[in-house]
C-alpha cells in the first residue's frame, strides 16, 4: 500500500513527492512561500532606489536600475572605450616573437613557460603593452606574459605597470 503524503501548509495531498526535499508543499503554497516578502533579508518598509537615477529598483539586491546598470560608465573597469582603437602595423607576429625569445618564453609574471601555456591554453604566451597604449611598440615598452596574467593586468593599472617597468629595467 502507498503512503499518502500531505502539504505541510494547507494539508491538501501531493500528487508528485519527492523523498529527497525535506519540505514537502503544494505548488500552490511554495509559489506563495517563495515569494520576496517571505525571504529572510527583505525588508518591507524599504523602498530600494538606483544609487544613479534614483529610480525605484525592482530587483531587491540590485543597487542600479536595469538602465543605469547597462551603463559602461559606470562599470569601475571602464577605459573610456579604449579597447575599440586597433593595434599598430608594427605590432605584429614578428615583434611578438623577437621580445618572446627576449624574455626566453616564459611569462615575467607567474614563469609560465611557453610548451605549458600552449597545453593549458592551446595559444602561444602574449606579448603586453606596459603603458597600455596599442601604439607604443618600443621593445622596452613589451613584455611576455601568459593569459591569465594578462588579463589581470587590466585591472589596478598603474600597479602593473610599474611591475612590468621594473621587470624590464632589471633585465637590461
Amino acid at each position: 500500500m502507498k503512503t499518502k503524503h500531505y502539504c505541510k501548509d494547507c494539508d491538501k495531498e501531493l500528487k508528485h513527492w519527492k523523498p529527497s526535499e525535506p519540505i514537502q508543499r503544494c505548488l500552490d503554497c511554495y509559489k506563495k512561500f517563495n515569494r520576496r516578502e517571505n525571504h529572510s533579508r527583505w525588508k518591507k518598509d524599504k523602498i530600494r532606489n538606483c544609487i544613479d537615477c534614483g529610480k525605484v529598483i525592482t530587483r531587491w539586491t540590485a543597487k542600479r536600475c536595469q538602465s543605469c546598470s547597462r551603463l559602461k560608465e559606470k562599470n569601475p573597469n571602464w577605459a573610456g572605450g579604449i579597447s575599440k582603437f586597433g593595434y599598430s602595423f608594427e605590432f605584429n607576429d614578428t615583434l611578438k616573437d623577437s621580445i618572446r625569445k627576449r624574455d626566453d618564453y616564459i611569462c615575467q609574471n607567474c614563469s609560465m613557460t611557453q610548451e605549458e601555456h600552449f597545453i593549458v591554453y592551446g595559444d602561444d604566451l602574449h606579448v603586453h603593452h606596459i603603458d597600455y597604449n596599442k601604439n607604443n611598440c618600443v621593445q622596452e615598452n613589451l613584455i611576455t606574459t601568459c593569459k591569465q596574467c594578462n588579463s589581470r593586468a587590466n585591472f589596478n593599472r598603474g600597479y602593473w605597470q610599474e611591475f612590468y617597468s621594473n621587470k624590464i629595467r632589471q633585465t637590461k
